[in-house]
Order: structure tokens, then sequence, then C-alpha cells
């Protein structure tokens, strides 16, 4: 009759639609599953309420020998070379600030003020000009992301390199003009050019130094493996404090001081403390030698 009828009817449209709309709901949640791997790039896929067939897989854990990590280290020459250069830098810029206030109040007579100041503007200011500089520098020359930008970021981390070396044989050539002249605790002129090339030079250097320092823990980061990257930065942070930091002071210091009973002046007297204050201060240029290797 018709109220059978009506009611078959309806049964089978409710059957359809729940049919539909479990179709579609079980589409959607594929859908999002698909849509959250390829959104994330990732091995796994993302956990979601969508109910799949992928069983979960245990986590691989590598655990590898520390003493074959530093070995493996020492076996990438760039690495190395890179790690020497940053602690080379830092042996500078300590040595430099160990003496420098006493080598140019001592030598050349210069108020404490002025002496600072200077310090203040050649590494302060030099510095920033080379951060400010050298990083975009690197980065239109191409970076590091294929071999040609590396090989032209490299390049031009060496020529910054020569350009702090150059400023560095500057220093010690106006240091030792002001030896050979011998007229220690005052100028030799109201604008002495010894002073103003020594100043000069050292900004040189500090420039050169903050320039190349960003490109050159690029390149000693990206030559090891990320596996290893942890490890390896650990190393080279080691490295600069240890070989850089530490010794840049302590060096020039012993220098100094194994000199004085040495030579036939005496450190008491001003002539023979700023005689060793130069020699102090070439030690500590002398680090930069390291990055020409």
């Amino acid at each position: 009759n018709s109220a059978f009828d009506e009611a078959v009817y309806r049964f089978q449209r409710e059957s359809s639609m729940s049919g539909s709309a479990a179709d579609f709901a079980h589409e959607s949640r594929e859908h999002t599953v698909v849509k959250s791997a390829e959104c994330y790039g990732e091995v796994r896929v993302r956990r979601t309420r969508a109910t799949t067939n992928f069983a979960p897989e245990a986590a691989v854990v590598v655990h590898t020998d520390a003493f074959l990590q530093l070995l493996e280290l020492v076996r990438k020459p760039l690495y190395v070379w890179t790690a020497l250069v940053i602690a080379s830098i830092m042996f500078v810029t300590s040595g430099v600030q160990f003496v420098w206030t006493r080598v140019f109040m001592d030598a050349w007579g210069v108020p404490k003020s002025v002496a600072i100041t200077s310090q203040l503007v050649s590494m302060g200011f030099g510095g920033f000009l080379g951060v400010l500089v050298g990083p975009r520098a690197i980065d239109r020359c191409g970076g590091f992301l294929d071999a040609q930008g590396r090989v032209k970021s490299l390049e031009l981390i060496v020529g910054m390199m020569v350009a702090a070396t150059l400023g560095a044989v500057a220093a010690i050539a106006a240091l030792c003009a002001k030896w050979g002249a011998g007229t220690f605790g005052a100028s030799l002129s109201p604008h002495d050019p010894l002073l103003g090339a020594a100043w000069f030079a050292l900004f040189l250097v500090f420039t050169g130094f903050n320039a190349s320092l960003a490109g050159l823990t690029g390149i000693n980061i990206g030559a090891i493996c990320p596996s290893m990257r942890s490890m390896g930065s650990g190393c080279t942070v080691c490295v600069q404090n240890l070989l850089g930091y530490s010794l840049g002071p302590l060096i020039p210091g012993l220098v100094m001081d194994a000199l004085a009973p040495e030579l036939p002046w005496s450190a008491a007297d001003p002539t023979g403390a700023s005689r060793l204050l130069l020699c102090g201060t070439v030690c500590a240029l002398l680090g930069v030698a390291v990055s020409l290797v």
C-alpha cells in the first residue's frame, strides 16, 4: 500500500544520505592527511583524527663515539683551517686589547682618554663596519648554496683576510718606526704621522677580521655533516677560546717578561717599558700569520 511504499522510500533515502555523508567524511579525512604530509614534507604523516593503515615505526637512534667524531673532524682540512683562522682572529683581538692603552700612553704619551677613545673607534667602529659590509658582500657573491657561490665567497673572504694582514704589517711597520725614532713618551710632532698610521692600520685589521668572521663561521659549520654539527660547533668555540682569547694576552705578556732581563734596557725605565710594549704588540699582531697558512 501507499504507507508501506512511503516507509521503504524513506528508509532507502536515509541509508543513501548516511552513506554519502560517511564517504564524504572519509574522503575529507584522507584529504587532510595527504595535505598535511604535503605541506610539512615529513617522512611520517602527522597524527590526525583519521584512521589510517600506517603502522607506527620506532625511531632509530644511532650512537656515535665522541672520539671517532673528533677524528672525523680532524680529517676535514676546511674545518680545521677555518677553526684556526677564527682562533687567530680572537688571538689578535684579545692581545691588542691587552696592550693598547699602555703602548699608546707610554710610547706616544697620549692621554688615557685619547688612548681609550682610539681603541673604541678602531675596534668598535671598525668591527661594526666589517659586520655591516662583510656578510652582505658574501651574499652578493652567491653565499654557500652552490659550488660557484662558495668559490666566490671563499675568494672574497681570503681577500678580506689579506687586507687585515696588510693592516697588521702596516701597524708593525709604524711600531718599528717609532722604535727607530726613539722618542718615547711623546709624539714626534703635534700631528704624529706614525700615530695616525698605527691607528688607521689597526682599524683596517679589525674591519677585515669582522667582515670575514661570519663567512668563516658559515664555512666552518658547513664543512661537516649535519649529524656532527653540534660537536663541530662546540669544538670550534673551544678552539677559539683556548687558542684565541686565552692565549692572546698570555703570550705577549710572557714574551715581554722573557725579554726584559735579556735586553740592555730596564722595564722600569720609560724607554725600556715602551720598547717591551712594542714587542708585545708585534707579538699579538703576528697571530694574523695563522690565517695565511
